[in-house]
Parts: structure tokens; C-alpha cells; sequence
């Protein structure tokens, strides 16, 4: 699958905009979103700060009863610009993947930061990765991302 991208422009300062999305709260919330899982999902950190993103990290995305979904992986770390996530899902019913997630954030003058979310989907299950190429899931993904990007204009009662 070719990579999908969306993007928005926040009105507060890159720095604060970077606080909320490089924190493994920040990152869940966004995965909630993204995913549309609601509040039925619990990230536990296997390895790394309790709440502060960095290279290296891992998580591991588990349902409210505890089943692990996924795990997810700082892959690159660039404050106060640029976080990658590397997820992958091994031995679903529909297969495995490996998704990276990646978040941009730039100045755009002003007190205002444009943030770039963009991910790439990669399927193991040949049949899934040709349907994916042949289905229009590239919209659906969009606007999941946009979904997940409008999570970041509500603000945080507590910083995220």
C-alpha cells in the first residue's frame, strides 16, 4: 500500500503541540482515535519511561479484557519535530501487518503549528495486500488520520 497522509493546522505553539503527541498517553489517545477503539484499549509499556517517548520504546496495545492487539515501537525520535511508530499485529484471523505512523509538526509562524500524520500499511497475507491496493481503503485510512488529528484540538484538561 502507498502511504496516506493527512494533515491540520493547530493554533498553540509547536511545543505544546509536541507534549501531547510524544507522550505515551498522547500516543494512545491518537491510536484510540485513529483505530476507533474508544476507550476499550489499555497501552502497557514493555520497555522504556512510563510516559515519555523515546527511540526504543515499546508498547503493547491490549483490549479492555487484557487480549494483547498489537505492539507498537519508537522507531525514530526527533523532538520537538518528528516521531515514527513502527506497529505490527502477528497471527490475526486476517493476518499480520506492519503499519508505521509517523507524526510531523512545523512552525507556521505565530503561535500556530501545522502537524503531518502519515502511515504506511504493509500486510503479510498476499490476498490482503493486492485487495488493498484494489479496494479505495486509502480514503478510509485518511480519514481515520484526519479523525485521529482532530483528537489534538480538544484540549487537555491534564497535559496529555
Amino acid at each position: 500500500m502507498r502511504s496516506v497522509e493527512a494533515s491540520l493546522t493547530l493554533p498553540a505553539p509547536r511545543s505544546q503541540v509536541w507534549r501531547r503527541v510524544s507522550t505515551v498517553r498522547g500516543w494512545e489517545t491518537l491510536a484510540r482515535a485513529f483505530a476507533g477503539w474508544g476507550s476499550r484499549v489499555r497501552c502497557a509499556v514493555l520497555q522504556g519511561p512510563d510516559d515519555a517517548a523515546r527511540e526504543g520504546l515499546e508498547l503493547e496495545v491490549r483490549s479492555a479484557a487484557g487480549r494483547p492487539l498489537l505492539r507498537a515501537r519508537v522507531s525514530s525520535f526527533e523532538p520537538p519535530g518528528r516521531i515514527e511508530w513502527t506497529l505490527t499485529r502477528e497471527g490475526s484471523r486476517l493476518g499480520s501487518f506492519h503499519l508505521l505512523l509517523s507524526c510531523r509538526l512545523q512552525e507556521t509562524g505565530g503561535d500556530s503549528t501545522r502537524v503531518e500524520m502519515g502511515m504506511m500499511l504493509l500486510f503479510s497475507s498476499r490476498v490482503l495486500e493486492i485487495a488493498s491496493l484494489l479496494i479505495p481503503i486509502r480514503f478510509f485510512y485518511r480519514r481515520r488520520l484526519v479523525r485521529a488529528l482532530e483528537t489534538l484540538r480538544e484540549p487537555a484538561s491534564t497535559p496529555v
